[in-house]
């Protein structure tokens, strides 16, 4: 990283600037700090801006090194119409208790079948028929990936439960553990938007080049990288990759709350650029349960 600068006296602008490779590709990433600043200030300024390009660059380019010798076996299959609304339930179920929903599998059946609900907080309820409905969206949805159907997404799920349904974030998030510590760190707020798109573009340049099932866990961890929303960015992500699958003619694949540690570790080997292998495999077994 380095400090340019533009301009003279007083109206010299300052920039923190870095060089970097994606694939054949140099790009250049700048953050503005300021016009006619002195020494104290710059340098405050740029320390800063080196955590904002350094947050930068830890999310842009990602599924570049994302592959390795990853290896899908998963192959096609349509599920029936028992078979699809079995899945939905298990599906809402499973992806609301793993995000803290306190509604019982048989609840699920009973919110969604008959309308029966139990004495439990709202939001609990309005999220399950949010994720429900937003399922059976996509089974009817032409598109694979786009910002607008993220948004539609995601608005569908909070939209009576959440203010900011259908919004990105304008705030910068962090994950914690039980503890306290940070274990994940959403992307800086003002790149969310770009990012997106990127993955987006991402997915239309490799759609028919790649396994439906790489393809689903790249956007998959990479939006989880991401992390565009202030909350209910994990189920959004589950719904996304099911779309994909979907579209692909790929069976979709519900993420257990009981094996939700499992699922974790293949997040964060992700995160940690130890490829989305981990991910797929996770993806290929929890598919294979289902035959």
């Amino acid at each position: 990283m380095h400090i340019e600068e533009r301009g003279r006296g007083r109206r010299k602008k300052f920039y923190l600037a870095r060089s970097y490779r994606q694939g054949a590709r140099v790009r250049k990433d700048r953050v503005y700090l300021g016009t006619g600043l002195g020494k104290e200030e710059l340098a405050l300024r740029r320390e800063v801006a080196r955590k904002q390009l350094e947050g930068r660059e830890r999310m842009a380019g990602q599924w570049e090194i994302a592959f390795g010798r990853v290896e899908a076996r998963a192959r096609k299959a349509r599920l029936g119409k028992e078979e699809w609304e079995r899945f939905v339930e298990d599906f809402t179920y499973n992806s609301n208790a793993v995000e803290g929903s306190i509604i019982t599998r048989r609840e699920v059946a009973s919110i969604l079948g008959s309308n029966q609900w139990p004495f439990k907080p709202k939001e609990d309820i309005a999220e399950t028929y949010g994720v429900a409905r937003a399922a059976q969206m996509l089974l009817e949805e032409k598109e694979h990936l786009s910002l607008p159907l993220i948004l539609k997404v995601h608005g569908m799920v909070f939209r009576n439960s959440k203010t900011f349904a259908g919004k990105l974030r304008r705030v910068d998030v962090v994950v914690r553990d039980r503890k306290g510590e940070i274990v994940h760190r959403g992307a800086p707020k003002g790149d969310v938007k770009r990012l997106l798109l990127g993955l987006v573009e991402w997915y239309n340049s490799n759609r028919e080049r790649r396994h439906p099932l790489v393809l689903a866990a790249v956007v998959h961890c990479q939006f989880e990288n991401i992390h565009p929303f202030h909350d209910g960015t994990g189920r959004v992500e589950r719904l996304l990759m099911n779309n994909i699958l979907l579209k692909h003619g790929y069976p979709p694949v519900v993420v257990p709350y009981a094996r939700r540690h499992a699922y974790y570790s293949a997040l964060h080997a992700y995160e940690q650029r130890q490829g989305v292998a981990p991910m797929v495999r996770f993806l290929e077994k929890e598919m294979a349960r289902r035959k």
